[in-house]
């Protein structure tokens, strides 16, 4: 998904948009450029979004690091979020422990 011009550009955008919204409160941002849902771990999928296609491109802010996540989700988990079922609850849960983790992975290898 990294190499869609699209996707790409749609992060930036993410990124600006927050930057003037929260200014510095934002020190740092990263795209989870894997192709794996970090909620669920199944294959991140183009899906249906009433007549149109779509992907879930989401930010999440990990406060401790103060640097915005984005993200992209499967269709199953980005449709059960917009639901906001008792579902979707654990899928944040989840969700918030996996970008952590791959976050903490991420620095440790640029790091080396």
């Amino acid at each position: 998904m990294e190499d869609d011009i699209r996707v790409v550009s749609a992060v930036y955008e993410l990124f600006d948009n927050a930057k003037r919204m929260y200014g510095d409160s934002i020190e740092n941002y990263w795209f989870n450029d894997s192709e794996i849902c970090p909620a669920c771990g199944k294959k991140i999928d183009i899906f249906k979004f009433g007549k149109e296609t779509a992907i879930s491109l989401n930010g999440y802010m990990y406060r401790d690091m103060n640097v915005l996540i984005a993200y992209l989700l499967c269709g199953r988990c980005a449709t059960e979020i917009f639901r906001k079922s008792k579902k979707s609850k654990s899928i944040y849960k989840n969700l918030e422990e996996n970008l952590q983790k791959a976050y903490a992975e991420f620095m440790k290898s640029s790091a080396s």
